[in-house]
């Protein structure tokens, strides 16, 4: 059980695939629409079950519970050994581009 005032995340649908443009490529129309929502939840919860939660904005929202305390993991993905020359060398670029 989760307690009332946990910071969590839902999972909500936005648009169902059923009512997505049919000019879609089929991957993108054969799934939902849908939106990630961090906030506070309203009431004890369990995990899967449909909630409602306030944002840090004071806005509510309601969805199915699928994060605990949610943290971010994004990244700019893995190490490219070309870009790691981009930047001196652009700075060069520039640099003979002031000289002139």
């Amino acid at each position: 059980m989760i307690k009332a005032n946990t910071f969590v995340m839902i999972e909500k649908v936005i648009l169902p695939k059923e009512f997505r443009s049919s000019h879609l490529p089929d991957a993108t129309k054969a799934v939902d629409v849908k939106a990630y929502i961090k906030g506070f939840l309203r009431e004890d919860a369990n995990m899967n079950q449909p909630v409602t939660i306030i944002t840090s904005l004071g806005h509510q929202e309601s969805g199915t519970l699928i994060e605990v305390h949610p943290s971010y993991s994004h990244s700019f993905g893995e190490y490219i050994e070309e870009m790691a020359h981009i930047g001196p060398s652009l700075f060069d670029i520039l640099k003979e581009g002031e000289e002139e």
